[in-house]
């Protein structure tokens, strides 16, 4: 299939329903990133690259970070169009933006980086293994930044999480989407997040208890962390 520059570009619209918001009637956090999850994967199966096709071809696609930064959380009953590229590759990492709209306003943009592997073992695929499925990941535009490596420094406890069975995604462990919650729920008096960052480590499975670490550095933003028993699980920051 010959990719237009059209077809590099992607969009969905997603009314909000009560299922979706909390309280103020505001977007959930956790749900933003389910619907921009859903996007790319609709994205992907134009090109009969889904999530099934590429299991079945032994790729899997794991989010390595996520960058959001927010002018303001759409409401309910409010209908998001989330218009999604992709962004090229660095180095293993395919980079993907998302812009959230509310009418001709925009809500929030979203940067997403992910390794593609082996759905078993997790080994990590070269981005040219995606020669042999016909995907072409070239830039359809520049992403507003690329995100980096988060320097957390030793934080004191904020609490401790068990990951249950409905925290888990298709592959099995802890969704993406969810770790957001983590940080809403033991980052104490939490502030109206207008930007936040995760890096994802080490996945977190069935029965894992994380131990959340946070505390605020010198301008006032929150950096957090998750250890499992086998190491870090994730590193982030929120303001």
């Amino acid at each position: 299939m010959e990719v237009t520059e059209e077809m590099r570009r992607w969009s969905e619209s997603f009314p909000l329903a009560t299922y979706d918001v909390g309280p103020g009637r505001t977007l959930h956090l956790s749900r933003l990133l389910f619907l921009v999850q859903e996007t790319s994967e609709r994205h992907l199966r134009y090109f009969n690259i889904g999530y099934e096709s590429l299991w079945e071809a032994g790729i899997a696609f794991l989010t390595a970070k996520t960058w959001v930064k927010i002018e303001r959380m759409p409401l309910l009953h409010e209908t998001v169009r989330i218009e999604t590229r992709p962004c090229g590759v660095k180095g293993a990492q395919f980079i993907r933006a998302f812009d959230l709209f509310v009418g001709e306003e925009l809500c929030a943009q979203v940067v997403q980086t992910s390794v593609a592997v082996d759905p078993v073992s997790h080994k990590i695929h070269h981005p040219r293994v995606f020669e042999n499925v016909a995907f072409d990941a070239s830039c359809g535009g520049e992403a507003p930044m690329f995100p980096q490596r988060i320097k957390t420094g030793e934080q004191p406890v904020l609490g401790t999480r068990e990951i249950r069975y409905s925290d888990l995604d298709y592959n099995g462990h802890l969704s993406n989407a969810l770790y957001v919650d983590f940080l809403t729920d033991f980052v104490p008096d939490c502030p109206k997040i207008t930007e936040f960052q995760i890096n994802y480590i080490n996945e977190c499975r069935l029965g894992d208890q994380i131990v959340l670490h946070g505390g605020k550095d010198e301008t006032g933003r929150w950096l957090v962390y998750g250890e499992h028993a086998r190491g870090r699980a994730f590193e982030a920051y929120l303001k």
